[in-house]
């Protein structure tokens, strides 16, 4: 039995969170047995952890001396629970590890990476610093993890000598995203959309890297060229009191033509009612809505950041970073094409997610890494 004790800078809905949990879910209890730690709180993906029968403890981390207890408590914790080895989720648990090894030297660290664009202009300097400090500490974990082979080379960039690199992608749970035509109409009644209307979709934060300003253009453009396009973004602060996007739509023509969502747990259900999903982002490693969207059999047209074109590979469109005139081209390439070829393309997205990123897969591979002994 290998025993893995995870640490994580927090349990919100973000890409490296879900992966904890999709890989918690697929893991094999008779192999391994997992332990969860939060540096932060408890939050929103606590309860699904739980509901695993794997323990959740959040540290409760504010700066000052609750980082110095915080490190006590998991000093305890680790003593207990003996854990094969600790995986380090985000930078922040990244240094947290780093400390925590000093307390217990014979602690196996691995370092799993999330990021894969170290920009200043897009990270606060507070992270800029963070990265530099831990380029300098990268000998200590015994490996790193990183979720796209573009951000191992962008820590690399930064100064990063880890003693071995690792690539394991994100995973997707191909029976919770999976065609679904009656969730399809569902979502699609209760948008307004018809049949007939051609639906582009958006899921992801309102953040700059994502590329909201992109797809407003695009979707202005396309509106003018055909009237069967609506258009439906999913998302933190992605709402009817965002102002900003708002204003955006309204400047577009097309504040009519959108619905915004807000943040869901009902993804796979909202997928389904796509035809499209668009990632216009400026910055991405491996972004899971590509491959949960493909698996609902949803093709995609995403910008040239990341391992998103190889993620997409022939099921799909891949357009430059930024480009609205682009994307939204490539929209309409996909809306004019036969329906016999437009089926075609629909499977095929899945099938590539069901052969080369489905989470038993992928959750082997991470078992393998959990094993290895020194």
């Amino acid at each position: 039995m290998t025993r893995v004790l995870h640490v994580i800078t927090g349990l919100g809905l973000g890409g490296a969170e879900m992966m904890l949990l999709k890989l918690l879910q697929a893991s094999d209890r008779s192999a391994s047995e997992h332990v969860v730690l939060t540096l932060t709180d408890l939050d929103v993906l606590a309860p699904d952890i739980r509901a695993l029968g794997v323990p959740v403890q959040a540290l409760g981390v504010r700066g000052g001396w609750s980082g110095v207890r915080a490190l006590w408590r998991a000093r305890r914790l680790l003593s207990q629970f003996k854990p094969d080895a600790v995986m380090t989720w985000l930078h922040h648990a990244d240094l947290f590890g780093v400390a925590l090894k000093c307390l217990a030297p014979s602690t196996r660290l691995i370092w799993n990476l999330r990021c894969s664009r170290l920009s200043p202009e897009e990270l606060p300097r507070s992270n800029i610093l963070l990265v530099k400090l831990l380029a300098r500490l990268s000998f200590v974990p015994e490996l790193i993890v990183a979720n796209a082979r573009c951000g191992m080379e962008e820590h690399l960039r930064m100064g990063y000598h880890a003693r071995r690199w690792v690539v394991l992608p994100n995973g997707f749970d191909v029976a919770a995203f999976a065609p679904d035509a009656e969730a399809r109409r569902t979502i699609r009644q209760q948008l307004g959309v018809s049949n007939g209307d051609f639906v582009i979709g958006m899921v992801g934060r309102y953040h700059a890297m994502k590329g909201f300003d992109t797809f407003v253009r695009a979707a202005g453009l396309l509106a003018k060229r055909e009237a069967r396009a609506r258009f439906v973004l999913v998302g933190s602060d992605v709402t009817e009191d965002n102002a900003e996007l708002k204003r955006m739509l309204g400047a577009a023509g097309i504040l009519g033509k959108v619905a915004l969502l807000g943040q869901r747990r009902d993804v796979p259900a909202i997928m389904n009612a796509f035809d499209i999903l668009a990632s216009t982002s400026t910055s991405e490693g491996f972004p899971n809505v590509i491959g949960e969207a493909m698996s609902c059999e949803i093709p995609c047209v995403v910008t040239d950041v990341g391992d998103s074109a190889c993620i997409v590979g022939k099921a799909g469109l891949v357009v430059q970073a930024g480009d609205g005139e682009a994307m939204a081209a490539a929209w309409h390439s996909l809306l004019a094409m036969p329906k016999k070829d437009f089926l075609g393309l629909k499977q095929l997205a899945r099938q590539r997610i069901v052969e080369e990123y489905e989470i038993g897969v992928v959750s082997r591979r991470y078992q393998a890494v959990f094993e290895v002994k020194r």
